[in-house]
This record gives C-alpha cells, sequence and structure tokens, in this order.
C-alpha cells in the first residue's frame, strides 16, 4: 500500500456503517463529507465521533447574538454613529469589543457574550442549547452560555465543559454607587448531556463558587474523566478574602462590589484571555465521575499525580504548582494524560497513567526522553499514544510514540512517521490500533512547514497524509484528524475559504470546518495524470499555518479557561 494515497471525489450523502479499514490495514479510499455549519457560527471545530458517526464539536466566531443595544454606554463605542440602530460591521465591531476590548469586555458592567456553542451531529447539525436561559425582559435567549463539546460514547452521552448564563444582579460599586452587573454565580464547571437533560458537575464538594472543572471523555460504562478542583488554591482563598472584607485595618468601611462580581474580576483576568499571565487559581488534579444513565455522579475523585513532592523538595528547583488532566479512558477503565509541574521558568510534563497498579505513574521514566511528554488517548486493547518532545536538529519538535499497557516494561515504540525529523502528535486511537492527528508534511523546510492530518496503522506501519483523499477542486485542506471510530470513520478539521454578508458586501474569510472521512475499497484517483509535466487540477485547498488557525479561534479563549491539548 502507497503511504501517499490520491482524493476520490466527494460523495453527495455521508456513508455511515462499517467502513472497510481491518484489523491491520488502512483502507483503499475515502469518501469526504463536510458535514455543514449553523448559522449562528462561522467557523465548526469537531471534537470527537461514536460508533454510529454521531459527532460532536465546538462553534465559534458567533454572530447574530441577542445584543442589547439599549444597556449599551455610547461613550464606550466612539465609532458607532447610532447606537441603537448599528450597520452590521459596526454591529461586529460592537460584538468584539464587549468580548475582547480591554476597557468593555473587563467591565462586569457590560453585557457578556457566549463565545463557544456546542454542536451535535447525527445526520443533522443542531445546537446542544440546555445551558441558556432566556432574558428576563426580552424574552430572547442570554446567549451568555458557553458550551464546549469534547467527548462522546456510544450511547450519545455528550461531555465538556459548560460556561453558565450571567445574569444582571444590582448592587453598589468600588465608590458605593449604586449599579448594575452581568455575572456568574460559579467558574465554568464539567457538562453532561444525553441531549435533552444537561447537568453540571465539579470536583471536590464546599468549594467557591464549586471550583473548576472539564469533562474531556466518557466511555461506554458512563465513566467520565477530566480535571477538576481539588482545594481552592492559595490566591483564590486571598481574593475571596479582599472580596468578602467589608473593614480595613481602621475599621473604615470598604465599599464592596457583589461577591460574584468581585470574584469574576479575578477569574476573567487569569482565565486565558492573556495566555502567558494565566495561572490557575484553584488547585486542580486529574478527576473521574461514574455516571448513572440518567446522569446522576454516582461516585466521583481525584486521580493524583505521579510527581514525588518529598524528592522534588530536594532537587534545587522552587515548584510553583502541581496539575494533572485525564485526556481520555478505554473500556477496560484504563485512564491516561499528563501530569505538570510548574517551576520558576518551566513546566514539566509526565505522561501518566493514572490508575496502574501502581497508582500514577510516569511511564517514560527513566527513558531520557527529556521533560515534555503525554498519553492522549488509549484502546481497547489497552494501546496508549502520546508524544514527547525530543531535541532534533537542535529544536525541540513533538514525536508520536505508543504503549502496550499491557507490557511489564512499558516500552515506548517511536514510529518514524512522514520522516525522522517532522513533528508528529496523536489525537486518538481506535481498536484497530489506527491512530490520527497531525503532522509535519513538508519536512524539507527550515520553517513554516505545513502540518495536516494523518492516519497511522501501528499494525502495517503505513502513515498516510489525509490531505491527499480530498478532491482537486474541493477547495478544502485537512488540517487535522481529531478522532476515528472503529469503523475507520476519521473525524477532521478542514479549512475553506468562506464568504459573508456584510452592509451589502461579501467578504471572504478562512473557515474552519469538520469533514467526515468514510472508508472505502474504491481506489483513489491521482489528480495529476501519468507522465504530466503540469497539472491543470493541482488541489485549491486554502493553507495556513497552524498558529494562524488557532487565531481564528482566539475567540475561545475568552470566556472558558482554555488548556493546551498540544
Amino acid at each position: 500500500m502507497r503511504n501517499n494515497k490520491l482524493a476520490i471525489a466527494i460523495s453527495t450523502a455521508l456513508v455511515w456503517g462499517i467502513g472497510t479499514a481491518g484489523a491491520d490495514a488502512l483502507p483503499q479510499g475515502y469518501t469526504v463529507t463536510e458535514i455543514g455549519s449553523l448559522p449562528q457560527a462561522r467557523n465548526v471545530v469537531p471534537r470527537a465521533i461514536n460508533e454510529q458517526g454521531h459527532a460532536v464539536g465546538v462553534l465559534s466566531d458567533l454572530v447574530g447574538q441577542n445584543i442589547r443595544l439599549d444597556l449599551l454606554d455610547p461613550e464606550d463605542f466612539p465609532d458607532v454613529d447610532d447606537i441603537m440602530n448599528p450597520t452590521d460591521a459596526e454591529l461586529r465591531r460592537i460584538r468584539d469589543r464587549l468580548i475582547a476590548g480591554e476597557a468593555v469586555s473587563t467591565s462586569p458592567r457590560n453585557q457578556k457574550l457566549a463565545t463557544e456553542l456546542a454542536f451535535l451531529f447525527d445526520g443533522e447539525m443542531q445546537e446542544l442549547d440546555g445551558y441558556d436561559t432566556l432574558d428576563d425582559e426580552t424574552g430572547e435567549r442570554t446567549d451568555s452560555a458557553d458550551f464546549r463539546a469534547i467527548g462522546m460514547n456510544n450511547h450519545g452521552i455528550v461531555v465538556g465543559q459548560a460556561g453558565l448564563p450571567y445574569h444582571r444582579i444590582d448592587g453598589q460599586d468600588s465608590q458605593g454607587e449604586d449599579a448594575t452587573f452581568f455575572t456568574r454565580e460559579t467558574f465554568p464547571i464539567g457538562a453532561w448531556t444525553d441531549g435533552v437533560n444537561y447537568r453540571t458537575v465539579g470536583g471536590a464538594d464546599d468549594l467557591i463558587q464549586g471550583g473548576t472543572a472539564s469533562l474531556y471523555a466518557i466511555n461506554d460504562a458512563n465513566l467520565a474523566v477530566g480535571y477538576a478542583s481539588v482545594a481552592d488554591g492559595w490566591r483564590l482563598e486571598e481574593i475571596y478574602e479582599r472580596c468578602t472584607t467589608a473593614e480595613d485595618e481602621e475599621g473604615e468601611p470598604i465599599h464592596l462590589e457583589p461577591v460574584s462580581v468581585c470574584l469574576w474580576r479575578f477569574w476573567f483576568a487569569n482565565s486565558g484571555i492573556r495566555e502567558g499571565a494565566r495561572t490557575p487559581f484553584t488547585d486542580e488534579e486529574a478527576f473521574y465521575w461514574q455516571f448513572d444513565a440518567q446522569g446522576n455522579v454516582v461516585e466521583k475523585g481525584a486521580l493524583g499525580i505521579p510527581f514525588d513532592k518529598e524528592a522534588d523538595a530536594e532537587d534545587g528547583f522552587s515548584t510553583i504548582r502541581y496539575t494533572s488532566i485525564a485526556r481520555d479512558v478505554n473500556n477496560q477503565g484504563d485512564i491516561v494524560g499528563v501530569s505538570r509541574r510548574a517551576i520558576q521558568g518551566a513546566h514539566l510534563r509526565k505522561a501518566t497513567w493514572f490508575n496502574s497498579p501502581e497508582g500514577p505513574k510516569d511511564v517514560r521514566a527513566g527513558s531520557g526522553d527529556g521533560n515534555i511528554s503525554e498519553l492522549v488517548a488509549v484502546n481497547d486493547q489497552r494501546i496508549a499514544v502520546g508524544f514527547s518532545q525530543r531535541f532534533i536538529e537542535q529544536e525541540q519538535r513533538s514525536r508520536l510514540f505508543y504503549i502496550d499497557l499491557d507490557d511489564p516494561e512499558l516500552n515506548a515504540v517511536y514510529p518514524v512517521g512522514f520522516s525522522t525529523v517532522g513533528i508528529w502528535q496523536p489525537r486518538a486511537i481506535n481498536n484497530h490500533n489506527v491512530v490520527v492527528g497531525r503532522a509535519e508534511v513538508e519536512i524539507n523546510a527550515r520553517s513554516n512547514r505545513r502540518f495536516s492530518g494523518f492516519a497511522f496503522d501501528i499494525n502495517s506501519g503505513v502513515v498516510m497524509n489525509l490531505d491527499d483523499y480530498l478532491p482537486c477542486d474541493s477547495g478544502l485542506r485537512i488540517v487535522e484528524a481529531v478522532d476515528i471510530n472503529n469503523s475507520g470513520e476519521i473525524l477532521a478539521i478542514a479549512m475553506v475559504t468562506s464568504t459573508f454578508e456584510e452592509d451589502g458586501e461579501t467578504r471572504n474569510y478562512n473557515a474552519l470546518r469538520a469533514v467526515v472521512m468514510s472508508p472505502t475499497d474504491q481506489e483513489p484517483t491521482p489528480c495529476t495524470p501519468p507522465g504530466s509535466s503540469e497539472d491543470p487540477n493541482t488541489r485549491q485547498g486554502a493553507f495556513m499555518h497552524p498558529i494562524l488557525v488557532g487565531m481564528l479561534s482566539l475567540l475561545a479563549l475568552i470566556t472558558l479557561r482554555r488548556r493546551k491539548t498540544s
């Protein structure tokens, strides 16, 4: 089988069901289908696909939100001629300033808008909208509830993270003047839904505003994993005392904002707007939740970390904090992810098997692999995949590895991939040991190397560039493959040039879209006829460096705390 296969035509309908991927081979071809968008979002970012071919993910760069123009201060929008009758472009600028404007968005006295909505694709696209509420005055959605859908099992249960709606409360500002505020009573927390019922979950009990949490994956026994707060953390305790101390040291009264408003300011300043300054303000660890079929938590608990704190105290580095995240759980109950130790000027990351027979275990301990490695997925065959940062050509580059958890030595295998020097990172693995993710495919360049999605068959050693399956005139480019089911269907992020209408003009932009690549036994058709010196059907997919791809989702950093998945 060739490592690089060429494109076949996009199908006119999705092809669900059992694909042709065998236990030790990739398919001969794929049909490629864009699963569509929704009018309230310009970008569609997929996250997970189940055995029924149903997919979930995130809608971003939102449009058409219910902005309360009557509550805006015209002085905050000097470039809008009539605040009650803005043009399309002015309304876009108002939206941008409400969620990212330095002076406007940081004030709890201004309206808050969602930056991420969750979608479910089950043959049709729909928003999972159960976390939002109606505005008491207008009767319309507040459009302030965020929902980041991250994982899904074969029963259709979706998990992720929710930022509950903002609501208005009256109080006094820090000068003692009457004021109305937009606020939340909780920090972003874990989310569970079956599409009808919506639940929220947290970590340890009795934390300030419930702490923080996010669910990353859920298996078919309804065991979910992610991270959650296990303690308030000294920074949060410090700010809470400041927010609730009514008198100064001389006994003079302090004008206090409502506690939720005061805490919101603290959270917002540390929630990802300024990536370099972001610091967790609660103590967070990898966490598990055992749900029943109705979404009730019957058991939960922290999963710990593999660091030896006593040994760390003797190594000469000052530890700032420890954190960990469980990224995946298989149907055998194996839980994998990453544990982190922050020291002055650096972060150490250990690929972790959280419930190994020895407890939380660094699977790359003693390997000489450096200080950065992570596990990202594990299948029911107990094959775990991850990546390590390795020095190659005097630069650190992420290299994929896999480990058989049944191997007593936990030996890691580092396949070559497209080259020995390129970056490649996994995102998921199915039960046929096919791994998908993203990798550099232009390894001759020193910088700005092009990335694409890949599929790698551990059993045969074959790796394929998924971009090669796109029709020459599709206009798509595969940026990353994010999930694969046991039928061999691959869920991927693609980029395409799209348009929107604004004030009677058509504007182009680079849009992110979700595509499903369904296995077929049809041989691919090459774009360039054999022997041709010129390709009349050069692939027309848009290209953008991954850093710029990330900028397309910049708004998603603002309302929910973003955690890099690398």
